[in-house]
Formats: C-alpha cells, sequence, structure tokens
C-alpha cells in the first residue's frame, strides 16, 4: 500500500502552477480541492505530535498548520456563501502553500489530483 507521505514525495507543482491549476478549477471543484486540502492539513499536523503523549513537538509547525487550516475554511465559507470580498485564487494559493513549503505545496498539488 503506497502511504500519504509517499505519494507527496511524488509531486511537482510549482507554486505558479499551483495557482493556475486552481484558478481553472469550477465553484464545485475547487471547493472539493479546499476540503480535500483541509482533511490533508490535519495528518500534516499530526506530524507535529509526540507519539503515544498528548505533548506537541514542534508548536510553532502546529500553530502554522492551525491557522493554515483557519484561512482554508474561511476561503471555503466565502465560496459557499458567493462573497465577492474574498481573496482572489492567487493570493488564497499562496497563503495556504505558505508559498516556500514544500510540504503544504505538496499536500495541495494532490489535492488537486485528487479532486481536480
Amino acid at each position: 500500500m503506497v502511504t500519504h507521505s509517499e505519494v507527496i514525495d511524488t509531486l511537482s507543482m510549482t507554486p505558479d502552477e499551483a495557482v493556475a491549476a486552481y484558478s481553472a478549477l469550477s465553484l464545485s471543484q475547487q471547493l472539493r480541492v479546499l476540503a480535500d486540502y483541509a482533511h490533508d492539513l490535519t495528518v500534516i499536523a499530526r506530524g507535529t505530535y509526540v507519539a503515544q503523549t498528548d505533548d506537541v513537538a514542534d508548536p510553532r509547525r502546529l500553530r502554522q498548520l492551525n491557522e493554515v487550516q483557519h484561512r482554508v475554511m474561511a476561503h471555503v465559507r466565502h465560496l459557499i456563501a458567493g462573497d465577492a470580498n474574498r481573496y482572489p485564487d492567487d493570493v488564497i494559493v499562496r497563503t495556504i502553500i505558505a508559498e516556500d513549503d514544500s510540504e503544504l505545496l505538496s499536500g495541495f498539488e494532490a489535492a488537486i489530483r485528487r479532486c481536480g
């Protein structure tokens, strides 16, 4: 069985390609991608935990992932409401992949490939 991290390691979109791929999707596809990515963020966040304890090994990373999760779900709410005052596609994508975070970019690419 192929693991989540093995799938992530095989992906290779650039931030510009992620923006272009997301922008080309319909509204319903964008919502599916964001929901799928939100789920992936919870899996990525588990990497900050100390195994078999309630402790957190990397609180800074966990906080970052929580902020990304917050932005993803806020954008989902704006899309569902048809809010014209939402972030443009390029801004939200660059924000939620944290531009220089390969793990987040790979997770977003995987969501696009699964849902787009």
